[in-house]
C-alpha cells in the first residue's frame, strides 16, 4: 500500500524540526521523522574531511538515501515526515542526472505526497541563527540562494507570523493527520510555545510567568509576561501575528476568527511576591458571608477576588487576593497589598491586600483567612507585625 510522505521545505532555522516534533507530539498515530542531519550524520566526517572538494556530492548522496528509505518507510503503510530542503546543486544532476526536486517527484511517484514551504523574513533568521549559536549568521541567506524555485507547494506558511504548534496544527488538518487531544501534546506546545516566546522577547526583558495551550477552540488561554518594556514587547507581538486590544494586551486568533490566546504584560511584575507594597484594584467574586460554590460548608468571613488585569497563575486566572479590614461585602475596591500568602503544598499564592485607613497585622491576616488556609501548607510574608 503505498504510504504517505510530509515534506517540510525551508532553510536552516526556519521551525522545520520544531514543527515535526509538534506534529510527532500532537499525532495519536505515528510519526516517523527523516532530516538531512541524521542522513548527513550516518556518515563518518572522516569521509567528508579527507573529500572536502567532493562535499556537496555526499551531500546529494545522504540526501537521495534519504528519500528512498522514507518511500521504503513509506510503501510498509507508515506516516513520514521529511525534515529537508530542495536545493538546486548541479551535484544532483551530475550523480543521478536529475534535478532534486525531479528525484523527488520520481522517488515518491505513486505515494500521497504533500510538499509545505515554510517561509521566514531574513532578518528573523539571523536573529535565530545567532539564538542557536550553532549556525553562521548568515547561513540561511546562503542556503537560500541555491534552493529550488519553481515547484508547486501544497501549503506555504510564513513561521514569522505562525507559531510552531499553529503551523503543525494547520499541516495536519491538510494531511487528514488524527490528532491526539490529550494532556501530552498540550504540555508540550506549551513548552514549544514558551521557549519561543522567551527567544523572541529576550531583548526586551520578558519573563514569562504563565502559559498554556488549549484547542483551537476551546475557551481564550491567558500568557502572562512581565517586561521591561510593554511598547516594544507589543510591538513585536503584532509584527508576529498578534493584535493589539489595549497598551497591555493582545490577542491570537486562529484561522476561522476565533481568539485561542489572550497576552498580558505586566510591568514589573513576575510572580505575586513583587505585588508586596504595590496598590491594585480588586474584582470581588466572593463577598464577605458568601458561600464557596464547590463547598458549602466553607462561608467567607472576607471579601476575595483577583486583581484587575493582575498577574496570572497556573489556574490561568488572575493572582487571588483577601481584602482584610473592611466589615461590609464588596464588589470591587482599591488597595495595597500587605503580604503574600505562599502555599508550599500548591502553585497559587494568594495576596492579602487592606484598602486605605485599615491597619491589619500578621494576628489578623492569620486568624481572618483560616478558615481556607487551614487546608494548605502557607507560609506569611509580609512588612506588617
Amino acid at each position: 500500500m503505498a504510504g504517505r510522505i510530509i515534506f517540510l521545505n525551508g532553510v536552516t532555522s526556519c521551525g522545520k524540526t520544531t514543527v515535526a516534533e509538534c506534529i510527532k507530539a500532537m499525532c495519536s498515530e505515528p510519526v516517523y521523522v527523516f532530516s538531512n542531519d541524521i542522513f548527513h550524520n550516518m556518515v563518518s566526517p572522516r569521509v567528508y574531511e579527507k573529500h572536502e572538494s567532493a562535499f556537496w556530492h555526499f551531500v546529494a548522496d545522504t540526501i537521495t538515501a534519504q528519500y528512498y528509505a522514507a518511500r521504503g518507510c513509506a510503501d510498509a503503510g507508515f506516516t513520514v515526515l521529511i525534515d529537508g530542503m530542495l536545493l538546486d546543486l548541479p551535484e544532483y544532476v551530475e550523480r543521478f542526472e536529475k534535478r532534486n526536486i525531479e528525484l523527488v517527484t520520481e522517488i515518491f511517484s505513486g505515494c500521497e505526497f504533500t510538499l509545505i514551504d515554510l517561509t521566514c523574513p531574513a532578518d528573523e533568521l539571523r536573529r535565530r541563527n545567532i539564538a542557536r549559536g550553532d549556525r553562521g549568521v548568515n547561513q540561511s541567506d546562503e542556503q537560500l540562494s541555491f534552493m529550488t524555485k519553481s515547484y508547486h507547494a501544497d501549503l506555504t506558511v510564513d513561521v514569522m507570523t505562525a507559531m510552531p504548534d499553529e503551523t503543525a496544527e494547520a499541516i495536519m488538518n491538510l494531511c487528514g493527520l488524527p490528532f491526539a487531544g490529550d494532556g501530552y501534546a498540550k504540555e508540550y506546545n506549551a513548552r514549544v510555545r514558551r521557549r519561543f516566546l522567551q527567544g523572541v522577547l529576550k531583548p526586551y526583558g520578558v519573563k514569562i510567568s504563565h502559559i498554556a495551550v488549549t484547542d483551537a477552540d476551546a475557551e481564550p488561554v491567558d500568557i502572562a509576561l512581565t517586561a521591561d518594556s510593554t511598547e516594544s514587547v507589543m510591538a513585536e507581538l503584532t509584527s508576529r501575528g498578534y493584535e493589539r486590544l489595549s497598551d497591555t494586551r493582545a490577542i491570537r486568533r486562529n484561522p476561522s476568527g476565533h481568539i485561542r490566546e489572550i497576552v498580558r504584560i505586566n510591568e514589573g511584575i513576575a510572580e505575586p511576591m513583587d505585588y508586596l507594597g504595590q496598590t491594585v484594584n480588586v474584582s470581588v467574586d466572593r463577598p464577605k458571608g458568601s458561600v464557596h460554590p464547590n463547598c458549602p460548608d466553607m462561608v467567607y468571613g472576607v471579601n476575595y477576588g483577583y486583581v484587575e488585569n493582575g498577574l496570572v497563575m497556573p489556574d490561568g486566572d488572575e493572582v487571588d487576593v483577601y481584602v482584610l479590614g473592611v466589615n461590609e461585602p464588596l464588589e470591587r475596591c482599591t488597595g495595597t497589598v500587605r503580604a503574600v500568602i505562599h502555599r508550599r503544598d500548591d502553585d497559587e499564592d494568594k495576596l492579602i491586600a487592606e484598602p486605605d485607613g485599615a491597619s491589619v497585622t500578621r494576628e489578623d491576616i492569620r486568624r481572618e483567612t483560616h478558615f481556607c488556609e487551614q487546608y494548605f501548607d502557607g507560609v506569611i510574608y509580609t512588612d506588617v507585625k
